[in-house]
């Protein structure tokens, strides 16, 4: 019986480690959404860079900026995640750049399954 309350208790554990510890993000640009592993103690600047991959720098990650959607708010590269209390399941909207002091327009298709207007 101990060992059974045992296995439960790390079972539990881990899973509890797993499910603070990560954080699933979608960030939105036009009508496209990437979808971004993380750890709380990553930056904004390595959210940037995963999409940048996810691109073949297509998008170069110090071309665009990501935004909370509802303040607008541009997260600055060194922030962390969990400094910023970015949740898992989060949506972010991402803009690139169009000049040197200019950045294109919030432009984002809403996602018909979790953007259901109230």
């Amino acid at each position: 019986m101990a060992l059974s309350s045992l296995l439960f208790s790390l079972v539990w554990f881990v899973d509890d480690y797993f499910v603070h510890s990560f954080r699933y993000l979608r960030i939105k640009r036009h009508s496209q959404t990437f979808f971004i592993t993380c750890n709380p103690d990553h930056t904004i600047k390595y959210v940037k860079e995963q999409i940048a991959l996810a691109t073949k720098d297509e998008l170069k990650a110090d071309q665009m900026r990501l935004l909370l959607p509802k303040k607008g708010t541009v997260l600055t590269d060194d922030a962390t995640i969990q400094t910023l209390e970015i949740k898992s399941d989060t949506v972010l909207h991402m803009v690139s750049k169009i000049s040197d002091n200019e950045w294109e327009p919030v432009d984002v298709f809403p996602d018909p399954i979790s953007d259901k207007s109230s």
